[in-house]
């Protein structure tokens, strides 16, 4: 949402067509979803402080460079070859799509998620709700607040402006007041807070084992909930990306599919603060349906465009998917699989992320340019979303199988 106000003045800048900058993307944002795994496995080793100074950093330095892109392109190459300058400036903003994807949505996101599921345990899901709910707006109000951005300060003094709080603050906050787990402090999970003695305990919240990565995706669940949460960046990412041209292929008004964002994200607060509860209280699957449900709600809504009750019903949707995704992602591998390498396995979840979201986009493309529509790409959604639906029923936390063995051996 972010890099698509930006779109358009890149391609003027670089004078490359509209498909060029779209594929720069996916391949920037493929290569970066490949290399994120690995970062979850760096977090493991050197700590989620050092993560997010790094990513701080780096994220800085990306935006610094797509700022300079054309600049950088030209210095690279002041030939007369039109067909090498044209591919020089295509790998020069793939570079910079990369550095974007892999430090900002990649290594920054994940070292922020890991650092709330290894200082909360019984609190877990409260606080990645209210973390959602920021992100729910947060991403929201990221088209508009950039544009303004853009309006004052030019594009290259908005992503200039918006590096130097990555690369300055953020780097000096987080290596200041980050700590990659609370014993290392001296303190414990929760603020050392218990269950009140004779209180309802959710056995979900029972950590029997730590898994190895390689051990959790081996797992059944492991791959109902990265697939759920893949989904999500893949048709939310294409649908957004080609947000105009979908408006105008289901013949609905552009102010309409613009101004769906903010009613879904304030619908999301409630949602987020709901599914929190219930990661808290009750087995995580009962959470993932809600998501689902959300997931399916969106598609099916635009299915039912231009109509106002199927807009209303995709609003509907995108609340309650995005209110669910961030508690949900925020709490289920450390919940299901433990702290121990929390980095490799939430890491291998990013990079599916990372790459479903870089596909959402050509898939939209495709159904558009080959099959008449975009309405083939939403139907997809549908049948996604309800075959995770049925998954998710069978999907427990394998720590409940352990802690069942670990009762009858006794």
């Amino acid at each position: 949402m972010g890099v698509s106000v930006f779109t358009d003045h890149l391609i003027a800048s670089l004078s490359i067509s509209r498909t060029m900058m779209g594929v720069a993307y996916l391949l920037g944002t493929i290569c970066s979803g490949f290399l994120v795994s690995w970062m979850g496995r760096w977090l493991d080793r050197h700590g989620l402080r050092q993560g997010t100074v790094v990513s701080g950093l780096g994220m800085g330095a990306a935006l610094v460079f797509l700022s300079q892109v054309d600049r950088v392109a030209n210095f690279m190459y002041a030939g007369e070859s039109q067909g090498l300058e044209i591919a020089i400036k295509f790998v020069v903003v793939t570079g910079g799509f990369f550095l974007l994807r892999f430090f900002g949505q990649g290594l920054m996101t994940l070292a922020s998620r890991n650092m709330i599921a290894k200082w909360f345990d019984l609190y877990r899901g409260r606080v990645t709700a209210i973390s959602g709910i920021i992100a729910s707006f947060a991403f929201s109000s990221a088209p508009w607040g950039l544009e303004r951005l853009i309006h004052y300060l030019g594009w290259r003094g908005a992503w200039l402006l918006l590096a130097s709080i990555s690369g300055l603050f953020l780097l000096v906050f987080s290596y200041l007041l980050f700590r990659d787990n609370p014993e290392e402090c001296g303190l414990k999970v929760d603020a050392g807070r218990t269950a009140k003695e004779g209180a309802r305990v959710n056995k979900d919240n029972l950590v029997v084992r730590e898994f190895t990565k390689r051990e959790a995706i081996r797992t059944y669940s492991f791959w109902v909930y990265n697939l759920a949460i893949s989904l999500q960046g893949f048709f939310i990412t294409g649908y957004t990306f080609h947000l105009i041209s979908i408006a105008d292929d289901l013949e609905v008004a552009h102010s309409v599919v613009l101004g769906a964002f903010l009613p879904g994200a304030a619908i999301g607060i409630f949602v987020s603060v709901l599914v929190g509860w219930l990661i808290d209280w009750t087995r995580m699957k009962y959470s993932l349906g809600v998501f689902c449900i959300g997931l399916l709600l969106v598609p099916s809504g635009l299915l039912m465009a231009p109509s106002s009750f199927g807009i209303g019903i995709m609003i509907v949707g995108f609340g309650i998917a995005g209110g669910s995704f961030a508690p949900i992602m925020g709490t289920v591998w450390a919940r299901f699989y433990g702290r121990k390498e929390l980095g490799g396995i939430s890491g291998f979840n990013m990079s599916s992320i990372v790459i479903a979201s870089a596909l959402g986009p050509t898939f939209f493309s495709l159904s558009y340019d080959y099959l008449g529509g975009y309405r083939p790409a939403i139907s997809f959604g549908v049948l996604c979303a309800i075959g995770l639906m049925i998954a998710g029923f069978f999907a427990e936390n394998p720590q409940r199988a352990l802690q069942q063995s670990s009762t009858t051996d006794a």
